[in-house]
């Protein structure tokens, strides 16, 4: 083959790999060009300014509001020693930093095995009281606590305190409960 017809067959091929690339992209009538696309947008709401009133906190009986009186010299009786170390109304503030009520719980026991604590608050669960337990994980091995609560009522705790150290032999510590 001469150089001339080479040079022929190469323009050829050139030319129909073109015409292969350009021709569907300039007779293509799927693109109709730019299309008008209208968009609805929604008109600007109205937002009232009016001042926004705080949540009030909710309101207690009163017998629990209400600090008790002091009590005159000749009626007071001498406490048993279980409820010695018992805080006053003034120490036990009925809430917290963040107006939330304080409420207390008993613990009754830790124990290694969850099973032996299971065994207790399922005992006093029968016995009607509000038993349950916790799990703390982040000691080795992981102890399980039994409580009773938890209540706002302090005084009735130590009074379940000094029941179930007659009946069941359990020393037991009123603590601030934390959920």
């Amino acid at each position: 083959m001469n150089d001339g017809l080479k040079q022929r067959v190469i323009g050829a091929i050139v030319l129909v790999a073109l015409a292969i690339v350009f021709i569907p992209i300039i007779f293509d009538e799927n693109q109709t060009g730019p299309s008008n696309v209208e968009l609805e947008i929604p008109k600007k709401p109205k937002i009232s300014m009016l001042p926004i009133e705080r949540a009030k906190p909710p309101e207690l009986d009163a017998k629990i509001v209400e600090r008790p009186k002091a009590p005159t010299p000749e009626v007071v009786p001498a406490l048993p020693k279980e409820t010695v170390d018992t805080p006053s109304i003034d120490e036990a503030a009925l809430f917290d930093n963040a107006n939330m009520p304080v409420s207390w719980t008993l613990q009754l026991g830790t124990f290694k095995d969850q099973n032996n604590a299971e065994t207790l608050r399922d005992r006093l669960r029968k016995s009607g009281y509000k038993a349950y337990l916790k799990v703390d994980r982040t000691e080795k091995p992981n102890l399980s606590r039994v409580y009773i609560g938890p209540d706002l009522d302090h005084k009735r705790l130590s009074d379940i305190q000094v029941k179930l150290k007659k009946e069941i032999k359990l020393d037991g510590i009123i603590i601030r409960f934390l959920p």
